[in-house]
């Protein structure tokens, strides 16, 4: 009895210590993204603020490999995480197929919030079918 009350939470404090650690790494490399990032735009001259999506980026992928690895070491959630991943894969191709032109548009913002083609106050002239 006490044997299998140990191993109950061994399997519940291994996950709240992948967390922590995962929240402190995150916060760790946030912190140095950010630090590189105003030392680089002090340098070469443009606005960090741009660049802000870079460090929620690398916090949202590390807590996605925390996620993983849990699933991996609690044998529990083994079959669970099998059946997630699966779903997983299957949802984001027919996610992926559906919204190819929204992902396209994120795309693109990205690349006009990255290299600014033009800035507040420009006049752009859009071409219609009529003056070609």
């Amino acid at each position: 009895m006490f044997h299998t009350d140990i191993i109950k939470i061994e399997n519940f404090i291994e996950p709240i210590l992948i967390i922590a650690v995962a929240y402190s790494v995150g916060k760790v490399l946030s912190f140095l993204i950010r630090r590189y990032i105003r030392k680089s735009a002090n340098v070469m001259h443009f606005d960090p603020t741009n660049y802000s999506f870079l460090q929620n980026a690398v916090s949202f992928i590390v807590f996605i490999c925390a996620t993983l690895f849990i699933f991996y070491r609690v044998p529990a959630l083994h079959t669970i995480g099998k059946t997630l991943f699966a779903g997983a894969g299957i949802a984001a191709a027919v996610i992926g197929f559906a919204s190819q032109e929204a992902f396209s548009n994120i795309i693109s913002g990205v690349f006009i919030v990255i290299f600014k083609p033009f800035s507040v106050g420009d006049y752009i002239k859009l071409l219609t079918s009529n003056q070609i």
